[in-house]
């Protein structure tokens, strides 16, 4: 009986794998397709999507200083806290300029009763958190306790408690000087000076002009209590990596992916990030024994906000 059934399933699943395929082949492109091969502003181009705009692989590394937690003052499993060693552990790696910022196998316990309501925080680039595994008998970084918000009404305002971002501010460049549609790889700036091949910039642009508010809300109308598009506008940042300069021609790594009318308030930033920031083989585990309600508090809304990774690229 089992050999019998076998066979029938065997058969019934090369069957469904043939019609499969005639189905696939007898389907049409679609039409949003058909138009985009003729205009790539058609749709988002999400090819360049990934570490190095998809065009390497995550790399192994292996020529950074390591920098053990357990050099320190962390040691996993003993019931007391280890937040104040990672936080020494990932400043001297900083400091050194890169390295791999080690845990081995146990439970790290990272906000504790008597720890300070404070961030650990990397601000620059190089430097990898790699643990000894994020599955059972590996890494854990344990927090007990929620950070606690800045305002309790904005559910929203609880400071995480990893942050991998990086220092300093973005600098104005200048401004955009001509049109450049969905697609394209080129922006002209007033000034390309302060600025190098491989630098990231952010695109800026904060205008409540009238035309502009009634093309991104095409048939929609502003409602009265949209105080922030009615007084400042609308607000939008892009971010790209320069892939050449040559004199007030920008030529960009990923195409442009939004419409840049200079009309508008377009300003260009030189924008302050980190680099090749890497995190492996690690569980961070939170304390959460509530059921999950969505917007009931700041606790239930980001309260255990265990991680978060900004102005970070290439990474």
């Amino acid at each position: 009986m089992y050999n019998f059934n076998k066979k029938h399933i065997r058969t019934g699943f090369i069957a469904a794998l043939n019609l499969f395929a005639v189905t696939l082949s007898a389907q049409q492109e679609s039409k949003i397709f058909e138009a985009y091969k003729k205009d790539r502003s058609v749709l988002p181009d999400f090819s360049y999507a990934g570490y190095h705009h998809g065009e390497k692989g995550i790399p192994n590394i292996t020529d950074y200083k390591i920098f053990d937690v357990t050099s320190f003052g962390a040691k996993p499993d003993d019931g007391i806290s280890d937040k104040a060693a990672i936080q020494k552990a990932i400043d001297a790696a900083n400091k050194n300029g890169s390295g791999i910022v080690f845990f081995p196998k146990g439970r790290f316990l990272v906000n504790e009763d008597d720890d300070l309501a404070n961030s650990v925080i990397s601000k620059k680039g190089h430097i990898v958190f790699r643990g000894s595994g994020s599955g059972t008998g590996g890494t854990e970084l344990y927090m007990k306790n929620a950070l606690p918000p800045a305002d309790p009404a904005k559910m929203w305002t609880v400071a995480p408690l990893f942050i991998f971002g990086s220092g300093g501010s973005d600098k104005k460049i200048g401004e955009v000087t001509q049109a450049a549609a969905v697609g394209e790889f080129t922006i002209k700036l007033n000034t390309t000076e302060g600025l190098e091949p491989g630098d990231w910039i952010v695109l800026k642009l904060l205008d409540n002009n009238k035309d502009l508010i009634a093309s991104e809300l095409k048939n929609n109308k502003v409602e009265p209590e949209w105080t922030y598009l009615i007084e400042k506008g609308i607000d939008v940042k892009v971010f790209y990596q320069i892939k050449n300069i040559k004199k007030e021609a920008v030529t960009l790594s990923t195409p442009v992916s939004y419409t840049i009318d200079p009309k508008y308030k377009w300003e260009v930033f030189k924008f302050a990030n980190s680099e090749e920031v890497g995190i492996e083989d690690i569980a961070f585990v939170g304390n959460w024994t509530e059921k999950f309600v969505h917007h009931r508090s700041w606790k239930d809304d980001s309260g255990y906000t265990m991680l978060n990774i900004r102005r970070n690229t290439n990474s």
